[in-house]
């Protein structure tokens, strides 16, 4: 029975119940379906952009998704040493590359394999004093804290190890309490922590910090530090941050 469409609406009708995938990219054997398919795709490829590398995009978008990883990709590379667990005045020299939270540690800049390679997700960078090892020599050391793990490496200059620091510190979204807040005295003490006075360095507001000692926190206690968040979020006073 006549269903009222248009010709147009049951030629379309036709190609999309009738031809394969496979035979609508051909063109189809026969004219009709063949040259309706053909003005289909011209129709389809017009709303569709390729990247530079010639991956089919998205409408609109000039680089697929890869590609625009890649051009905001944070890059860093050079030599760190670490220390001799047997012999902790003996230090061994590696070649280390980042690429975003990934860590490359190479035997040396040429090879093609990596040795090991640290996820740096949850990660909180740690400065060090130098160390003395001679008149000659002066080591400056940082650290990379994750859970009760941590990593020191050792640098033979101190701007080397100062753009290390900056440059994980980005990567990992890190940001220093003391950057924004003049710690003050201590107010109290609790089970997990103390609570300190501070004041906001921009606006001068007056405000009480709790500082967490997370290294001597079981899975439990983290789990309770948690519902204690949540539930200060359900709280409105204006003392309590939500």
């Amino acid at each position: 029975p006549d269903s009222g469409d248009s010709s147009e609406e049951k030629k379309e009708k036709m190609v999309e119940c009738q031809m394969s995938p496979t035979m609508f990219l051909a063109g189809g054997d026969d004219e009709v379906f063949g040259t309706y398919a053909k003005d289909k795709m011209k129709e389809r490829r017009g709303s569709i952009s390729y990247c530079e590398c010639g991956k089919m995009n998205a409408p609109l978008k000039t680089k697929c998704p890869e590609c625009l990883s890649k051009e905001n990709a944070i890059e860093y590379k050079g030599f760190l040493y670490l220390k001799n667990p047997k012999n902790p005045n003996k230090l061994k020299r590696y070649w280390y590359y980042l690429l975003n939270k990934e860590m490359y540690c190479f035997r040396k800049p040429d090879d093609k394999a990596h040795k090991k390679m640290h996820v740096l997700n949850g990660v909180f960078v740690r400065d060090e004093l130098e160390q003395v090892l001679s008149q000659k020599t002066v080591l400056y050391p940082f650290s990379l804290i994750s859970g009760k793990h941590v990593r020191t490496y050792y640098a033979y200059e101190k701007e080397e190890k100062l753009q290390w620091m900056k440059v994980i510190r980005e990567v990992v979204g890190y940001a220093s309490l003391e950057d924004f807040y003049e710690i003050g005295k201590k107010l109290g003490e609790g089970k997990f922590g103390v609570v300190k006075e501070a004041i906001h360095k921009k606006t001068g507001k007056k405000v009480a910090i709790k500082i967490l000692k997370k290294r001597k926190m079981s899975n439990l206690d983290h789990e309770l530090i948690r519902a204690e968040i949540e539930i200060l979020k359900l709280c409105q006073h204006p003392h309590i941050v939500r």
